[in-house]
């Protein structure tokens, strides 16, 4: 709490029939009430206690159901930590004295914001405070929070990477969401202003302006390697966005920004031995120290963050390399007794198998990528580990919503520091973008944003200690189902695709001509468009309606 008050002092009227009371102008985070009374030898009867909940009137858009109960209580924490942080600006925590709108939270819980509630307008609008703060604070940065200039430059860092980067990532996200471009249309000067900004502080080293980088991290990344992927991000995503309203000189300008920056950073963190084999050099710059408030954890080569960002944004110079980042990523993330061997001054020594080492700037892209380059099953193995630092190690430990830290208890060390020490934060609830995308397979097509064309692309948990998910979104076009059971190798898959939609069906099978569609072989079904398989899946292309499939896989 720090300096929040959170006591309400009330005096009693005398009625004899009751009295009811309620704070007025005031608002408190909290999940235990205690009611003192002060006057002695005097004794109340309470009746009733109801908790109000206060936030910007969403409507929830978006849910999941799980055969797994921690799982199922990890998205109710998630959305619980969604409503009490989305009042007016998206805060860090409904709490302590900070309830500040910041930017770095934002930008990577936001395309979970728009799966779980209709909060596109919501964000529009803090955009357009991001933009005064632009104004306002100064010569063209994005800023750490907004609105208000208290947290402008957090400690001093100006333009601080995969904070700043908000004003370019989140009017892509809901663009995504929504396929609505006018986000794009009403910031793309303040955007480009952004970047031209980054490119005066730089210039042609093409590195990023400074971060404070992985925040709260158990595996420590140099921030200025953070600092260079967000920009690269930034570029990438311009690139998407001007040419999605039609100014394709600029489309190209971005696209050879980002060339640019991939090289410079493949020629300061990539090195490859003679015999070929490569190293991430997570290594090469600072970690973050604070004094006396926070201390990154040391930096270290191949750290999860590093690998996750390059693997995302293509930052390698061919497959051979890709693959080798791949491997380094698995090692890591499994980290067994013959990985903490051969890394024995590694911080994951101290830490169980198959846990995350990843701070702010990670948590949002760790199990999505892990499902791009075909491991969801340690996607899975990361999402069910209950030993810290892991997502249901808070589960375990009775928590109602998200924790601002991994650690904000343990069984070892009780509570952490009250100085920094959030039990809201929805920050590390970023997960469930990849819940709604990966495990219930409900995604929109980058190519046509908005889910007029939807992926619907379940990765099954090949160990089956998930046996069923339940995934629903309301998009612009309708609601969008996508539900999954196992019942020994065979897979049914129930899904509803709304009206003026198509979808292609990514289905795990080891015999496509096994399918069946409501019933019928998949050969003989007409409203099938086309069929193909790769990777032991086939892509279906369906049109609007409601589908049973079945696959053995």
């Amino acid at each position: 709490m720090r300096s929040a008050k959170v006591t309400d002092y009330y005096t009693l009227k005398g009625n004899v029939g009751g009295e009811t009371y309620k704070p007025t102008f005031t608002f408190h985070g909290f999940r235990y009430i205690e009611v003192t009374v002060v006057s002695p030898n005097t004794t109340i009867h309470v009746k009733s206690l109801i908790g109000k909940v206060i936030m910007s009137a969403l409507q929830q858009t978006g849910n999941i159901t799980t055969s797994h109960p921690s799982v199922n209580q990890l998205f109710s924490n998630i959305l619980w930590g969604h409503r009490g942080n989305y009042l007016w600006v998206p805060t860090d925590c409904p709490q302590r004295d900070e309830r500040v709108g910041w930017s770095g939270d934002t930008q990577l819980f936001a395309n979970t914001a728009l799966y779980n509630m209709d909060a596109a307008i919501f964000l529009e609008n803090w955009i357009d405070m991001l933009k005064d703060s632009q104004n306002i604070y100064g010569n063209g940065t994005f800023h750490s929070a907004s609105p208000g200039g208290r947290f402008s430059d957090f400690f001093g860092v100006v333009g601080n990477s995969g904070w700043a980067d908000a004003g370019i990532i989140v009017p892509w996200t809901v663009w995504q969401m929504t396929g609505d471009t006018t986000i794009i249309e009403e910031n793309y000067d303040a955007m480009a202003k952004f970047i031209d900004w980054i490119y005066k502080q730089t210039g042609d080293t093409y590195r990023g302006p400074g971060s404070i980088g992985d925040w709260l991290n158990f595996q420590g990344t140099a921030t200025q390697l953070m600092s260079d992927a967000y920009y690269a991000y930034d570029a990438k995503l311009m690139m998407q966005m001007a040419l999605a309203i039609g100014r394709q000189t600029e489309a190209q300008r971005y696209k050879n920004l980002f060339e640019s920056i991939k090289q410079e950073f493949i020629k300061n963190y990539i090195k490859v031995n003679e015999s070929g084999k490569l190293t991430l050099k997570s290594s090469n710059g600072s970690a973050f120290d604070l004094t006396n408030f926070y201390n990154s954890a040391p930096v270290e080569d191949n750290s999860q963050c590093a690998l996750l960002w390059s693997l995302k944004l293509g930052l390698y110079k061919n497959e051979d390399q890709k693959q080798q980042m791949i491997n380094l990523l698995v090692e890591n993330i499994k980290n067994d007794k013959k990985y903490k061997t051969s890394h024995p001054d590694s911080n994951r020594v101290n830490y169980a198998e198959n846990t995350l080492s990843v701070g702010f700037l990670g948590v949002n892209v760790i199990a999505p990528i892990l499902s791009e380059v075909g491991h969801s099953e340690v996607a899975y193995s990361l999402l069910l580990q209950d030993q810290m630092p892991s997502w249901l190690y808070s589960v375990k430990n009775g928590a109602t919503t998200v924790w601002e830290r991994w650690n904000s208890y343990s069984l070892e060390d009780g509570f952490g520091d009250v100085g920094m020490n959030s039990f809201n934060h929805y920050a590390y609830g970023a997960i469930a973008e990849w819940m709604y995308k990966y495990m219930a397979g409900i995604s929109p097509d980058v190519e046509r944003p908005g889910f007029k064309h939807i992926h619907l692309q379940p990765n099954i948990d090949p160990e089956k200690r998930l046996t069923s998910v339940s995934g629903e979104y309301k998009s612009v076009y309708g609601i969008i189902k996508s539900e999954w059971n196992i019942k020994g190798n065979t897979l049914h898959y129930h899904v509803s695709i709304p009206a003026n939609t198509t979808a292609t069906v990514w289905l795990p099978t080891s015999d496509v001509n096994k399918i069946k569609i409501n019933g019928e072989p998949i050969e003989d079904y007409s409203k099938i468009n086309d069929i193909d398989f790769k990777n032991g899946k086939a892509m279906i292309q369906i049109e609007s309606g409601h589908y049973q499939l079945e696959s053995i896989y």
